[in-house]
């Protein structure tokens, strides 16, 4: 499995929820995931940091 699959399955997401959270346009996670073409070795990477942050920061259920 790729970085990217890897990650939108870890959030348990579809691919346009994914694409749409991160500002991405679903080709491109689509082209990504197919290993038709591949992202800037740094997408991934943020992505991961951007995930890890938000399970440690945001208020779960939307309480503060």
């Amino acid at each position: 499995m790729n970085d990217i699959k890897e990650l939108r399955a870890s959030m348990g997401v579809s691919q346009s929820q994914f694409a749409e959270h991160f500002g991405i346009p679903v080709k491109s996670i689509q082209n990504w995931e197919i290993e038709k073409s591949h992202p800037p070795k740094y997408v991934p990477n943020l992505i991961r940091r951007i995930i890890e942050y938000e399970k440690r920061y945001k208020p779960k259920n939307g309480g503060e």
